[in-house]
């Protein structure tokens, strides 16, 4: 009798039943994968800490920041004591960013959001760079409750020296009691 053999599991793909035998092979190709698909997500919707809720936004009359605007006045508010569940509550989901590589020609941007979690206007009363390099402009000076205001960064690096890394900051006066300081900083490796 005649008994022809089958070879199950065979694959038309070459290669194919080696990459299912080896756990490792096959964990790196669902890596790939993922890492592909999320590097793809990141570039076409942003990191989740950079995108915004376009209606908590609020814009009024931008205010620029710039260093040697140290402790300058942008809106005059009175400064009383209030209880706490009535206040102001600054809160900067994201305080810090790293620019990686900039190139000394070049000016980079970043924005961060400056959100009001009180139950009343949080004011920012002051704001400065720490270096004449960094340059700011927030989008208003005055949240409502449930608000935010934003905050764009720009960093120059023509004046800095290739081979060193620059952190700088931008540091706002609120009327947040718990708060009245709030800082954001940047950081970068200067290259040619």
């Amino acid at each position: 009798m005649y008994h022809r053999r089958m070879d199950v599991g065979k694959s038309l793909i070459t290669g194919n039943r080696r990459l299912m035998r080896s756990p490792i092979l096959l964990a790196a190709l669902v890596l790939i994968l993922v890492g592909a698909g999320a590097a793809l997500g990141w570039s076409l919707l942003g990191s989740p800490t950079q995108r915004f809720d376009s209606h908590q936004i609020v814009f009024g009359q931008p205010m620029f920041i710039l260093h040697n605007q140290m402790h300058y006045g942008m809106v005059k508010t009175n400064f009383t004591t209030m209880a706490p569940e009535k206040s102001p509550k600054a809160v900067l989901p994201v305080k810090f960013y790293d620019f990686g590589n900039v190139k000394q020609s070049e000016i980079t941007s970043r924005a961060f959001e400056i959100a009001n979690q009180g139950s009343s206007p949080l004011v920012i009363s002051s704001s400065f760079t720490t270096c004449s390099c960094t340059t700011a402009e927030l989008s208003t000076a005055v949240i409502p409750p449930g608000k935010s205001g934003l905050v764009t960064i720009f960093f120059d690096g023509q004046n800095s020296t290739p081979g060193t890394k620059i952190r700088r900051g931008v540091i706002f006066e609120t009327n947040d009691p718990s708060h009245p300081q709030v800082e954001i900083w940047i950081q970068a490796f200067i290259t040619q």
